[in-house]
């Protein structure tokens, strides 16, 4: 039959069972005795304890425990000695000044000083033609008009009296800050110009006039023989036109075919020849003097040429005596 030993035996525990007897030796049970005899007496007293078994080797070493909560600080232990003073910092940035404090009361006004001596006044030149080389400030008396004049921008300006002229100038030495509405006469071209605030426009009658007598059968606007005439100035955006010839129509018959003379404009503008600003005959083979003076406007302000033109209705047209006249509006 099985035997059932103990679960936990110690090193040199006894077990018996069914006569027999067994010793743990620390890893399994040993026989030690076979009880081949009659039953087992009494058991006798126990034995003398034997002497202490060697110390068996040390087990390996457990696994550290966790870590055991902080204990509390300990009391501030008293405060050491001062250390030396450290080497200074360099200068910060300076700061924003501060607000201006309020002025302070005005202290008395001193003795006025002495009268200074009075200045030369601005020099005076009295003569029939202007000084050559003046100063801005300069007055000048022109003996032969009566008229007075003081050097401003680079200009004799009149003052008034004599005969009250503009300015006069030449193309090259126009005023070089001209106001509005400001006049002169420009002595080299004979042309009076008022400045309108951004250019100088022609305010004296421009004409030219053609005397040959020439001829077209054109059906459109287009230049005879002798083109023209023509004249050129400075416009603002309008101009007063006059256009006049003495013209017929020498193959048609009395009021059968018309003869025209138009204008056209070219340079800062652009204007073909139109009906709508033209002299216009129907006397047929008969010359006669015609003309007409218009207002055109929409041009665009600059140098601008004004050109006349010339067309028939059909036969031909003669035209001769041919003149224009044009006058800037400032």
């Amino acid at each position: 039959m099985a035997i059932d030993f103990p679960n936990s035996p110690s090193t040199n525990d006894l077990h018996t069972s069914s006569g027999k007897t067994w010793k743990w030796d620390g890893e399994k049970w040993v026989v030690v005795y076979t009880d081949l005899s009659g039953p087992v007496g009494a058991t006798g007293p126990t034995g003398p304890t034997g002497a202490t078994g060697p110390t068996g080797a040390t087990g390996a070493t457990g696994p550290t425990g966790p870590t055991g909560a902080t204990g509390p600080t300990g009391p501030t232990g008293a405060t050491g000695p001062t250390g030396a003073t450290g080497p200074t910092g360099a200068t910060g940035d300076t700061g924003p000044t501060g607000a201006t404090g309020p002025t302070g009361a005005t202290g008395p006004t001193g003795a006025t000083g002495p009268t200074g001596a009075t200045g030369a006044g601005a020099p005076l030149t009295s003569s029939a033609t202007a000084p050559s080389s003046p100063s801005s400030g300069d007055i000048w008396f022109d003996t032969s008009s009566g008229a007075a004049y003081i050097y401003y921008n680079s200009a004799w300006v009149e003052l008034g009296g004599g005969s009250m002229s503009p300015m006069q100038v030449t193309s090259s030495t126009r005023p070089s800050s001209p106001w509005t509405g400001m006049t002169i006469y420009e002595t080299d071209t004979s042309r009076g110009l008022t400045y309108n605030g951004t250019a100088w426009v022609t305010t004296t009658p421009v004409s030219s006039t053609v005397l040959t007598l020439e001829n077209t059968t054109s059906t459109s606007y287009t230049d005879l023989a002798t083109a023209g005439p023509s004249v050129t100035l400075t416009t603002g955006t309008s101009a007063l036109i006059t256009i006049s010839a003495v013209c017929d129509n020498d193959t048609g018959t009395l009021g059968s075919e018309l003869t025209y003379m138009g204008v056209a404009v070219s340079g800062a503008s652009t204007v073909a020849a139109s009906d709508n600003y033209s002299t216009e005959h129907r006397l047929g083979p008969n010359l006669t003097s015609v003309s007409t003076t218009f207002l055109l406007t929409g041009l665009t302000a600059g140098s601008n040429t004004f050109t006349s033109k010339y067309k028939v209705s059909g036969s031909r047209g003669r035209f001769r005596k041919r003149t224009i006249t044009v006058v800037g509006i400032p």
